[in-house]
């Protein structure tokens, strides 16, 4: 008797283990091949911050999305970080309207450029700071 329940625990301990390794392969493929560093990945700044313009104008559109590459992008080998392999020059148009003391606003459509990362790589540990 005690032998039977022996070998249903030793099933049931084959039945979990499968699961756990086809849970790890599923997670390992997710972190080898899906989460690689090669795609940049799309981050949302605030216009008027990262275009280092003052509180005393809006800017329209208040958010911009540019594709980088970094530590948070992708995975790599240890010592190696998440760099830009090739970028694109961006051109957008924003609206800038100025708050006059008055309570009157001026504005006018500029042209601004910025990089915005193609593709990305691993490279030795450079820190970037």
């Amino acid at each position: 008797m005690f032998r039977y329940y022996e070998q249903i625990v030793i099933f049931l301990m084959t039945i979990y283990l499968c699961i756990f390794i086809v849970f790890c392969r599923g997670h390992v493929k997710l972190i080898t091949c899906d989460l690689s560093c090669s795609r940049p990945l799309p981050k949302v700044v605030n216009t008027s911050d990262w275009l280092n313009i003052g509180n005393e104008f809006l800017v329209t559109p208040k958010q911009m999305v540019i594709y980088r590459c970094g530590v948070d992008t992708g995975c790599c080998e240890k010592d190696m970080f998440c760099q830009t392999k090739a970028e694109k020059k961006v051109n957008a148009t924003i609206f800038v309207e100025k708050i006059l003391p008055s309570g009157e606003n001026q504005g006018e459509c500029k042209s601004v450029s910025y990089t915005s990362a193609t593709a990305c790589h691993c490279l030795k540990f450079k820190n970037p700071y």
